[in-house]
């Protein structure tokens, strides 16, 4: 906070603007944090057609799907007013016999100054969520919209500007040299939504000035459908995920794992799911675009090097919805070899489509009774290693434990 700034520019004149002004928002009161938060609300609320008309630009997102991201914001400015009083009052704690006599309480304090690097694949949610916790914090924020979102970053800056002094929150856009020149400054705290490569960056930007973080970095999503499961009903479900914003979502599924004899009607049943879904191909009216035509080619590129692995014997394109800009890529693999089902999403920050594995399920059988006997008795280096091999992913113990916590599921 109390870093010397040698040079003027857009970015640190920003910062130095609200660091200012930072020890003031320290003694707001519940009343002054709901008020501004309401008021933010107001302006998102009253620019929702600008908001509609950009997102339409950028996504081609339908006016409820993009109401949606808006939805999670009136639900987060609901919440914290409702609840806001009770987070700032000292929570009483019972004291230890280094305390008697003593009254022992939690105090939560403002960070400060909060930044938050937000993504396009949901800019209004994903700009206005965090900057709405660290408002009720009493911090000060600064947004940077992603540049490939050029639409919606005006219309975030402007409501922002509209609904809240510039010394408490601003709205800064470019590419990633203003990123990064953020990332130079003495914050206290930075969000970032997005891949693995920029989380790195911010934590070692962080490390710089023992700013804390809240990272939610994009992972791998199988999905595995037992011989219990109601094969259409699974499709469904599966494809709705996969399509969603054009599997744009860092919870969209990477690859289905089917028992033998399912696998056919199971990629059939995708394809019937996602034709009801969209009708009329790329004239419906939900259909979603690729954001631009960089990751468009390597959507392709991907698919392009999924055909010519030598690796998949056995593999190949079955359907495509799809190809082109402004129109969702979305390919479906059937492999009958589990490692190629795996390997295609595995090094990637997110898969082309929905790799299908029809083995025997032999090998996820004995993976998924591994789970069930870990709960009772582990054979725990049997099953990190096992679950390693089906995600494509270097889980230790204690993280296995916390995401695998009551799984219990087993094929017949």
């Amino acid at each position: 906070m109390n870093a010397v700034l040698k040079e003027s520019s857009p970015v640190r004149s920003a910062f130095e603007r609200i660091a200012a002004r930072a020890p003031d928002l320290v003694e707001t009161t519940a009343e002054q944090r709901i008020a501004k938060i309401r008021k933010l609300l107001a302006a998102i609320l009253d620019a929702r057609p600008k908001i509609h008309e950009a997102v339409r630009k950028e996504l081609g997102l339908c006016d409820t799907d993009i109401d949606a991201q808006l939805l999670m914001v009136k639900a987060e400015c609901e919440f914290i007013i409702k609840h806001l009083k009770q987070w700032m009052q000292r929570q009483p704690v019972k004291g230890s016999l280094m305390t008697l006599g003593k009254k022992s309480y939690i105090q939560y304090e403002p960070k400060g100054v909060v930044l938050n690097l937000a993504t396009w694949n949901a800019p209004y949610a994903i700009s206005f969520v965090p900057a709405l916790g660290a408002i009720a914090g009493g911090n000060g924020v600064i947004i940077k919209p992603s540049e490939l979102a050029p639409h919606s970053a005006q219309v975030i800056a402007d409501i922002v500007r509209a609904a809240l002094p510039e010394d408490e929150a601003t709205v800064l856009q470019g590419g990633p040299e203003v990123a990064q020149e953020l990332l130079a400054q003495p914050f206290n705290h930075i969000f970032y939504i997005g891949g693995h490569q920029v989380g790195r960056l911010v934590m070692r930007a962080a490390a710089e000035y023992f700013a804390s973080i809240t990272l939610e970095m994009g992972g791998k999503n199988p999905t595995i459908v037992d011989k219990s499961a109601d094969i259409e009903d699974a499709a469904r479900k599966i494809s709705w995920g996969r399509l969603s914003n054009a599997g744009q979502v860092c919870i969209a599924p990477d690859y289905a794992l089917v028992p033998a004899g399912s696998e056919r009607e199971f990629a059939e049943q995708c394809v019937a799911a996602a034709r009801r879904m969209y009708p009329d191909g790329l004239d419906s009216v939900d259909y979603t675009s690729i954001i631009n035509d960089a990751h468009v080619a390597r959507l392709e590129g991907l698919v392009a090097d999924a055909d010519a692995d030598p690796r998949s014997e056995g593999t190949r394109t079955r359907h495509r919805l799809a190809t082109a800009h402004a129109g969702t890529v979305v390919p479906m693999h059937l492999t009958t070899r589990t490692e190629v089902a795996i390997a295609m999403p595995a090094p990637r920050d997110s898969s082309p489509g929905v790799p299908l594995d029809r083995a025997d399920a032999i090998e996820l059988a004995t993976l998924l009774t591994l789970v069930g006997d870990w709960l009772a008795g582990p054979d725990t280096e049997a099953l990190a290693a096992s679950f390693r091999r089906f995600t494509g992913t270097g889980y230790d113990l204690d993280e296995l434990r916390a995401d695998l916590g009551s799984f219990t599921a087993a094929l017949d």
